[in-house]
């Protein structure tokens, strides 16, 4: 793909295009990381990765396989951020990669950053962070992706292979020509990956492939939430570990249509607030002006972790140990009370929690 550069634009080394032609895009966002678009790329029809590095030419922040970065977008005229994942290799502290989807019908955010991200453009992002991590363990790795999905499971073969591990990846898109980084994930793994194509009719057999893998092989698995499920499903089926499974959403999870209407007491403001049944804990309290930090909004980073001081807890994160959830971890809290909830996803199972904000 051929991508113009803006005219005034200021090179690295401080020179100035003089192309009559082009104008120098503007600074975008108010995060705390400084970037610049260093590199755009069209990997599919729809997908399209793009490179960022440190306006200087310094180390970026050092990363891990799994992490993400918000960037900034605007949609509706609004000023807003969305998450996608890194997938360049973690080794590298030169630049980091995304691969971004264009969805037409989505929230508006992939438009932008197909439309507006231009070469040399200075960003202004989140500080990465990781609910996705890979297990300390050196036992063999499945690795199942689906569509852009791949994206976060790309730096995790990167950093298996660094360690010399055994590992399978399994790869399902609409068609070959639809899958991101196909060519280099062919040339990386040769008989350790198998692409599955919808077009072909060739189907991903899960069942097969959790019930085939070694008592000691951990799965990490990204793609739609019906890929997730049915590896949560197959899983226990075949009685494996839930915490020999690894898996990261796309977007933010929606509330059940069984969910109900609950209440939470603000300890430190004496503040009561009511949770409808079809909005999040983590919405309603900063619609309510009540500030929690944040970042995945699926349950898988803890970055929104809130302390529960009473009630029953619905847990429906993937990042919680079962002590962090009971507050067995923390030696000040009592038998029997505390523990932290993640406010994007988990919810109340009595009528009423009180919250130690």
């Amino acid at each position: 793909m051929t991508v113009k550069l803006d005219n005034n634009t200021q090179t690295r080394n401080g020179g100035e295009n003089t192309n009559p032609m082009t104008r120098t895009p503007a600074p975008l966002g108010n995060g705390p990381l400084q970037l610049v678009v260093s590199g755009i790329r069209q990997l599919t029809p729809t997908i399209r990765a793009f490179e960022f590095r440190h306006p200087d030419d310094l180390d970026l922040p050092r990363i891990k396989a799994g992490s993400h970065i918000d960037l900034p977008v605007i949609v509706n005229g609004t000023a807003d951020t969305r998450s996608y994942s890194i997938s360049s290799n973690p080794s590298r502290a030169d630049i980091y990669e995304i691969a971004v989807l264009r969805e037409n019908n989505g929230t508006g955010g992939s438009k932008y950053v197909h439309d507006h991200y231009q070469l040399q453009q200075t960003i202004f992002a989140g500080m990465p962070a990781n609910g996705f991590q890979l297990s300390n363990d050196f036992g063999p790795s499945v690795l199942i992706a689906g569509g852009i999905g791949i994206t976060p499971i790309k730096s995790m073969i990167q950093t298996l292979l660094g360690r010399d591990l055994e590992l399978h990846l399994h790869f399902a898109a609409k068609s070959k020509n639809m899958m991101a980084y196909r060519y280099k994930l062919n040339t990386m793994l040769a008989d350790n990956v198998t692409f599955y194509a919808s077009d072909e009719n060739v189907r991903m057999d899960l069942k097969s492939i959790l019930k085939t893998a070694s008592d000691d092989t951990m799965f990490y698995v990204c793609g739609p939430e019906r890929l997730i499920q049915s590896v949560l499903e197959y899983a226990d089926t075949l009685d494996i570990d839930r915490l020999r499974v690894r898996y990261e959403h796309f977007a933010p999870v929606a509330p059940a249509d069984n969910d109900q209407e609950f209440t939470v007491h603000i300890k430190s403001s004496g503040q009561t607030v009511t949770i409808p049944a079809d909005e999040t804990l983590l919405d309603t309290l900063l619609d309510n002006g009540i500030d929690v930090e944040f970042a995945c909004q699926s349950g898988a980073c803890g970055t929104c972790t809130v302390k529960v001081l009473d009630g029953d807890v619905d847990h429906r994160d993937t990042t919680l140990s079962d002590d962090e959830k009971s507050g067995d971890d923390d030696p000040n809290t009592p038998p029997g009370q505390g523990g932290v909830m993640c406010a994007c996803v988990s919810r109340a199972k009595s009528a009423s929690l009180i919250l130690d904000l």
